[in-house]
């Protein structure tokens, strides 16, 4: 995205430059390490007066460039005046311009790029900016300030999705959607902000799968539960389905911030790889299916009462369905070839015999 600005020089003070009010320094915290490389740079070659700004209320705030204010503070003091391009710029602008600079000063941080399209989201819900309308055939639709799928905020007539923030600001509608994603985990205290704080986008990405995979999966499973409760055969089955469902509901978060915090602080480690974070995502989770398998399976009288109805079902289409035919067979049998018929006959024996031995199995004290 080629941003292009009618600016001009002017003289400020740097105790009047404020920073980006969509900057959100809190979450978004400085490096130190990076102030240190600029004011060593401004050591050896000066202040370079590059830095985007408009002016407010006496001073002058900076679309971009928060690391060389807070560099030039400690270099020079906040009396030391120095020169800034100043323009107008209206908020959504301001924005554009930190997503911008953002992009091509911190390519491969994974933090930076969340703050970005949170600062979207939240100044859209905000109203303060607009965005383009979610076409009628849009899936995923937010509505801000909200990062997650389908839940209406209090401004409920602000939708959103990846496609029209990513045009707002020039990036990949895929790379917003990943972001989005990591957003919504953290809105849902499946993951922390923090958790991806020192890691790449690809490491971030991770992260972000692994916790949702595991918020899926005990999503169906709170669903699954809540069914049992609805058929459970008898009093005792549905009270063991509700404590299931209690189970489900809190492993819904627990879960996937168990695996995706121990994925992010594996990665930020080198313990493992971008290219190994699946697999150790996937022993994780089966580490915690070992110890609570018994939780994702019904109640044992409704798996009886479900492998019932199935024989009885099969049964029913084998007497319907396979009486004309097996009596052919009988009627015919001299004219089939021996090998054939030695085993047809096998094969039918093996069912019986199966269906004999699994019965006993059951039927013993």
């Amino acid at each position: 995205m080629q941003i292009k600005l009618k600016t001009k020089l002017k003289e400020v003070a740097v105790s009047k430059i404020k920073p980006n009010p969509f900057r959100k320094m809190d979450r978004y915290p400085i490096d130190r390490d990076r102030v240190k490389e600029l004011k060593n740079s401004m050591n050896t070659t000066g202040w370079w007066s590059n830095i985007v700004g408009r002016e407010s209320n006496g001073g002058i705030e900076i679309a971009y460039g928060h690391h060389r204010l807070v560099a030039l503070k400690e270099a020079y003091g906040t009396k030391t005046k120095v020169d800034l391009l100043v323009t107008k710029l209206d908020d959504a602008m301001m924005l554009k311009i930190m997503a911008h600079e953002n992009q091509e000063d911190w390519k491969t941080m994974a933090s930076v790029e969340q703050e970005t399209v949170r600062a979207v989201v939240e100044a859209y819900g905000k109203e303060i900016i607009d965005l383009p309308q979610p076409s009628p055939k849009a899936g995923s639709v937010r509505h801000a300030p909200s990062f997650k799928i389908g839940v209406l905020g209090p401004t409920r007539g602000l939708p959103y999705t990846r496609e029209t923030v990513a045009k707002f600001i020039g990036w990949d509608k895929d790379k917003v959607g990943r972001i989005l994603t990591a957003l919504e985990l953290t809105e849902n205290s499946c993951l922390d902000t923090e958790d991806f704080n020192k890691l790449t986008k690809k490491q971030a990405s991770e992260v972000a799968k692994a916790a949702n995979a595991e918020k899926r999966k005990y999503e169906k499973e709170v669903e699954f539960q809540e069914k049992e409760i609805k058929r459970a055969p008898s009093k005792r089955a549905e009270q063991k389905a509700k404590k299931r469902l209690k189970r489900a509901k809190r492993d819904v978060k627990a879960e996937p911030r168990r695996v995706g915090k121990e994925i992010a602080r594996q990665l930020r480690t080198e313990e493992i790889t971008t290219k190994t974070a699946a697999s150790e995502a996937r022993n994780q989770s089966k580490s915690r299916q070992k110890t609570t398998s018994i939780a994702s399976m019904p109640s044992i009288e409704t798996f009886a009462e479900r492998k019932i109805k199935q024989i009885e079902k099969w049964t029913e289409s084998l007497k319907r369905e396979w009486k004309e035919e097996l009596n052919e067979l009988v009627k015919y049998r001299a004219d089939i070839n021996p090998t054939v018929r030695r085993k047809l006959v096998r094969a039918l024996r093996v069912v019986g015999e199966s269906a004999v031995g699994w019965s006993e199995k059951i039927e013993a004290e």
